[in-house]
This record gives structure tokens, sequence and C-alpha cells, in this order.
């Protein structure tokens, strides 16, 4: 172990897996929280992990992706940074309209979902859980008579609406450790095939966090009763998925949400 900053320590382990590590690293964070310094006052600690894969690798890239992961676990396992900063305003969104926050919160799941069946870890698949949650904390900024209008919208309304994600974008980007989650919330209108908003990205140019989103968002949209459309099945909103893979959703991710969450033989549809 050694002082790398101020208030910051690298440790090196070997033979451990980045599972082990994480083990290791969180019992002692259960021990440091337990103890008392200078009366009442707790000591406080977060910790990211990182895994040189080969022996030629940069130490630096690897502290580089182990600071990355510091940043993910705090914003993860804060519930003050999420309670006092964005969680106000998202309950605000919440209470102005609670066809959202049900939305939200089933988006939140399917995110988590899709992101454990394609293959990313416990933590990513909890940050995805996170940034489901918040997705459209951006349309506290949009007049309630937008957000609650029974049918469709004009062209102005429509162009009002959209500013949505740039509006979460700033919201979580002025949040300290929320800056990946605003790129992912920004991006979670484009189209695989450039045709989405607001900058009309390509492919894996779009995050990948968004792209899950897109997928999550667009799925129960389909699938939730609204009072000018009732909802579609489980396997139409499958097939409509399956129809517009390639144009408005990933490949890869569709067919894994298809296949994997849904639980529905995509060469059936």
């Amino acid at each position: 172990m050694s002082r790398v900053g101020g208030d910051e320590f690298a440790l090196i382990l070997f033979d451990r897996t980045e599972e082990e590590a994480s083990a290791l690293l969180s019992s002692l964070m259960t021990e440091i929280s337990s103890l008392e310094m200078m009366g009442s006052v707790k000591p406080s600690m977060s910790f990211g992990v990182s895994r040189l894969s080969q022996e030629q690798e940069n130490i630096n890239e690897a502290i580089k992706r182990a600071e990355k992961d510091v940043a993910t676990r705090k914003l993860v396992d804060s519930p003050q940074l999420r309670g006092q900063a964005v969680y106000a305003i998202i309950n605000t969104l919440h209470e102005k309209n609670k066809r959202e926050e049900f939305h939200s919160r089933r988006v939140s799941e399917l995110c988590e979902k899709l992101a454990k069946a394609y293959g990313m870890g416990d933590m990513a698949a909890s940050e995805m859980r996170l940034v489901g949650l918040l997705h459209d904390i951006g349309k506290i900024a949009i007049h309630e008579s937008i957000l609650n209008k029974e049918g469709k919208l004009t062209n102005d309304e429509w162009k009002e609406m959209q500013r949505h994600s740039e509006i979460g974008y700033r919201i979580l980007n002025s949040v300290e450790d929320m800056a990946s989650l605003a790129h992912y919330v920004l991006a979670h209108h484009e189209r695989f095939d450039g045709k989405g908003y607001p900058k009309g990205l390509v492919a894996e140019a779009i995050p990948l966090q968004a792209r899950i989103i897109c997928i999550a968002d667009s799925y129960d949209a389909m699938t939730a009763n609204r009072s000018y459309r009732k909802a579609v099945s489980t396997e139409e909103a499958a097939s409509e998925i399956k129809r517009c893979t390639g144009t408005q959703f990933d490949p890869e991710l569709a067919k894994t949400f298809v296949s994997e969450v849904l639980k529905l033989n995509w060469d059936e549809l």
C-alpha cells in the first residue's frame, strides 16, 4: 500500500479477481465506518477496483479505471447524494405526474435487467437502474399541459417535449459525480440509424447505456395504457422492437432484450 494523493491510497493485490478485491475492500469499509474519531465524528471511505489484464499494460490506465470505479460506486452507494440532490427534483416531477413516476420505475427495472442480460457487471447494472429512474428528469421543466395532454402533440409542443433530454443533461451535469449519467440521459432518444435527437448520433457513437434506455423506454411506452390508446401485448411490443432493429434500436441489445428479458423466441416473432 502507498499514498498516491492527499487522501488517496493505492493497494496492490496479487492473484485476486476484481470480485475478491471488492469483497475485501467492502469488509474494510465496514470496519472503518464502525470507528469513531474525535467523539462522534465517523471516518468515511470510498474505493475503486481495477485489474491489470496484461503484464505489459500501463499501470496508469489501470489507475484511471479504478478512479472511474470510485466515482461510480459513490454515485450508486451514496443515498445522501441521491436523496439531497437529484431525488428532490425527480420527486417533484413524480408529484406533478404520477404516470411519469410509474413509467420511470418500470424503465429503471428494465434497464437493470437488460444490462445484466447483456453481461454488464453488478455495479454497471446498478448504475443502469439509477439512470433508468432519472432518464426523464428533464421533464421537470416541461409544462404540465404538454406532459398530461391526451392525444397527439402539435409540432410546437413536440419541439418543447424534445428539450427534456437536454434539460436533463444540464441538471445531472451540474451535480458532482453525475457527469457520465448526464451523457446517457442526453442521448437516450438517439436512434441507431442517426435519425434521433438531439445530435443525430449513429450506432456505436451513441453511448451503450443510452441505447439500453432507448429500448426499455420504448417497450414500456408501448405496453402501458394511455387515455387515447390501449397498451399492446408483450408479444406485439417485441415484434415492433424486432421490426425497428437496426433503425431505432441496437440489433444486439434488441435481440438480448427480447430473448433474455422478455423470454420470447426472436425467430418466431
